[in-house]
């Protein structure tokens, strides 16, 4: 059976253009209908030409990702939803005057805590932003009703990306003992099997 996070051509990762641009994100937030926008920046996400990155949750309960360039803001829409009790944190970086992009998102329930990782990379292309899809690597599920949180992880995966290749590979047991929850035996050989494993070049315009 196919798992939710098997969604990508195996052959070759393809960006696209965000929407955009927008001189101000409030004009992204009118076009959505969503007016009550809250615009949370996120540390880092300049370099390499990006003047800014941030996350716009709105109304309608949905998380964008909104991303600085020269010429205005573009956006991923729907990077997640925002149900009340979800948590997302976003890390950036830059590889070869690309952006990559690292995220945890979290949600869930008094009883169950679902977690997706993964990454995004993007880059400018003739002033637009173009980005890949989001690349899952990682996915667990913890039942915090018990005394002793019992957590699943059904996939874990290492996702890098360097001279224009992505990869991804099963994780390693991690020596650390902050990252050991995102691993497990199985998620490492559950992430043989997603058809994006492996080494991919990802198509971009320019």
């Amino acid at each position: 059976m196919q798992q939710p996070w098997q969604t990508l051509d195996s052959a070759e990762i393809m960006a696209s253009r965000l929407a955009g641009p927008y001189a101000k994100l409030a004009a992204f937030c009118a076009e959505e209908k969503g007016p009550d926008c809250v615009l949370s920046p996120i540390e880092g996400g300049t370099g390499s030409g990006f003047l800014g990155l941030a996350d716009v949750s709105t109304d309608l309960g949905q998380i964008h990702l909104a991303i600085h360039a020269p010429i205005g803001w573009y956006v991923m829409p729907n990077f997640t939803v925002a149900n009340g009790r979800d948590h997302l944190t976003s890390e950036p970086s830059f590889v070869d005057g690309h952006l990559v992009i690292r995220f945890v998102y979290s949600w869930g329930g008094r009883e169950v805590v679902e977690e997706e990782r993964g990454l995004v990379v993007c880059t400018l292309a003739h002033s637009f932003v173009e980005c890949t899809p989001k690349i899952i690597v990682g996915r667990s599920t913890t039942n915090v009703s018990q005394v002793s949180a019992d957590q699943t992880v059904e996939l874990a995966c290492d996702g890098t990306f360097a001279a224009g290749k992505l990869t991804v590979s099963p994780m390693k047991r991690p020596a650390n003992p902050a990252v050991a929850a995102a691993y497990s035996k199985e998620g490492a050989a559950a992430c043989k099997t997603v058809v994006y494993a492996g080494e991919h070049h990802v198509g971009f315009s320019n």
